[in-house]
């Protein structure tokens, strides 16, 4: 239902039907006949949909829950876990997290690009463009409701993120 609503509202998508979708070898879904890219994401009581009507987008929204750092060291690289280990903040975290999540759905290979193979500078800055695997992405990331935190990695900067809670839809 958000796809379609975007669909409708940015791209005057009329069909009744759900947009045809197909996938890449990695399994990332884009509609057919559409330029631009979206991502969907969902945690707890949220709904995410982002697009990007001039190319490919990633998005991820995290809830935020008492994790120790270590648990993930082996997803991070040196500099991230450092930097994460001297701020011990736990926000800082689930926005690097979920950039580097987004950044990978956004690539169109998921896990099959290593989060361990890029490294994301810190301390994390809206806008900031990031060279991943030969490709630029604009970064972005905000906390809702202080208990989630909502990242995109897009392509170009006209990007849209749309998120309600899940029971609306």
């Amino acid at each position: 239902m958000l796809l379609r609503y975007v669909l409708t509202k940015h791209e005057g998508y009329q069909d009744p039907h759900f947009p045809y979708l197909h996938y890449n070898q990695y399994g990332k879904p884009a509609v057919m006949g559409m330029m631009g890219g979206f991502n969907i994401s969902h945690a707890g009581v949220w709904a995410v949909c982002a697009y990007n009507p001039l190319g490919d987008i990633g998005v991820d929204i995290e809830k935020r829950v008492p994790i120790d750092i270590h648990d993930y060291k082996e997803v991070l690289t040196t500099d991230e876990f450092s930097a994460l280990m001297q701020n011990n903040n736990n926000v800082d975290f689930f926005r690097l997290w979920s950039l580097k999540e987004a950044i990978i759905k956004a690539d169109g290979r998921g896990f099959y690009l290593s989060p361990i193979t890029f490294n994301l500078p810190y301390p994390l800055v809206n806008g900031v463009g990031i060279k991943v695997a030969g490709k630029c992405w604009h970064l972005y990331s905000q906390e809702i409701e202080e208990e989630y935190v909502l990242a995109a990695a897009s392509a170009s900067y006209k990007t849209t993120v749309f998120f309600l809670p899940s029971d609306v839809l």
